[in-house]
Order: C-alpha cells, then sequence, then structure tokens
C-alpha cells in the first residue's frame, strides 16, 4: 500500500489477506480511539490557547484605559490648578509628563510579562 500509512495492528497482515479476526478489529479500533482522544486534546489545547489570549488583552486594554482617564484627570486638574498662570501650568506639566512615562512603562511591562508567559511550554 504505497503512499499510506500502515496502523500497527494492520503490519502483522500488511501484503496478505487478513484473518479479519476479532484481535485485529479490537487492535484497529484501540488506533482510531487514541486517534480521536488525541484529536479532542489538540481542540481543547487549541481554545485554551484562545482563551488565554482574550484574557490578555482584555488585561491589556484595562490598564491603558485606567492610564489614559487618569492621565485625562492629570491634566484636567493641571489646568484648574493653574489658571492663567503659565509658570505654574509649566510646573505641573512635569509631573502630568512623568506621571505618562511611568504610566507607560506600567503597559510594557504588562505586555512584556504576558508574552513571557506565553512563549513558556
Amino acid at each position: 500500500m504505497k503512499g499510506y500509512p500502515v496502523l500497527p495492528a494492520m503490519q502483522a497482515t500488511h501484503g496478505r489477506a487478513s484473518s479479519g479476526g476479532p484481535s485485529s478489529s479490537r487492535a484497529l479500533g484501540k488506533h482510531v480511539a487514541r486517534a480521536e482522544a488525541e484529536a479532542v486534546i489538540e481542540r481543547a489545547k487549541v481554545a485554551g490557547v484562545g482563551a488565554v489570549a482574550s484574557q490578555q488583552v482584555q488585561a491589556i486594554d484595562s490598564v491603558a484605559r485606567d492610564a489614559l482617564v487618569s492621565q485625562a484627570l492629570l491634566l484636567e486638574l493641571r489646568t484648574s490648578l493653574a489658571g492663567s498662570d503659565p509658570v505654574v501650568h509649566e510646573e505641573l506639566g512635569f509631573f502630568c509628563d512623568l506621571a505618562r512615562m511611568a504610566k507607560s512603562q506600567v503597559l510594557a511591562d504588562l505586555m512584556a510579562t504576558l508574552s513571557e508567559h506565553t512563549r513558556r511550554p
């Protein structure tokens, strides 16, 4: 049977007429059951990877959303506190910039951590 794999249960009869007895049927049934079980396991692994990826995206979105909202609040507070004084506005801008950079780093660290966990076997 060139081009087709020979199942171990069929190797003993390969090239000659099979007796078709109950033991060869049982062996073939075991191989089919094992192949089906492996397929189910593989589908479960793929579904698990998809679920993990979805949770990772949700975590990143949550942190990014929190960073955006808090940064907007800081900028609004800066404007409110500084009023029309450009010097105070600039001074408070320094703290807003620091906060923005720190939030960016937190998000980058989260993404690196999630990426690292994804690569682990």
